[in-house]
């Protein structure tokens, strides 16, 4: 397991080391799960990490989601935490692969990477809710900034 954080103010919580842990673990011929939508959300909206990550690694984005058909979801809970329980209908869906941005790419460029894999992400996510026949658990809604961007990008 390889632990960081992003720094908060002055403080550092060792993300940077991390990152690059990943990347050597990637190189070494390892893989690396990381959950998107970091540890406080907003919920199923993907953080710019994974794509740091995979263009330090020049490593393919691999979208995986499950769903159960048998579980409790946690609604107060900010990312609606499912616990699976035994004896109920699962799927296990993946996506295309997402090839990395280019290591000189713009803000442009990973912020469009970002979307790719959070439209893919929720996209599987609903697919596989849809195969567990339960109904989806939608994403929060995106940030301010996150919709400027978008806007920006159509145009």
């Amino acid at each position: 397991m390889i632990r960081g954080s992003a720094a908060k103010g002055e403080k550092r919580k060792g993300g940077v080391e991390a990152m690059r842990a990943m990347a050597r673990h990637i190189d070494g011929g390892g893989v690396i799960c990381m959950t998107p939508d970091g540890p406080r959300g907003p919920r199923m909206r993907v953080k710019r990490g994974p794509i740091q990550l995979a263009k330090l690694a020049g490593a393919p984005l691999l979208a995986v989601t499950w769903a159960t058909s048998n579980r409790i979801v946690f609604h107060k809970s900010w990312d609606r935490f499912i616990l699976p329980l035994p004896f109920g209908r699962g799927a296990l869906v993946w996506g295309d692969p997402i090839p990395p941005p280019p290591m000189d790419a713009s803000d442009e460029q990973i912020e469009a990477a970002r979307l790719r894999l959070e439209n893919e992400m929720n996209r599987i996510a609903a697919e596989a809710d849809r195969i567990a026949g339960v109904a989806p658990i939608l994403p929060a809604e995106p940030p301010a900034a996150a919709l400027a961007a978008e806007e920006s990008l159509a145009k």
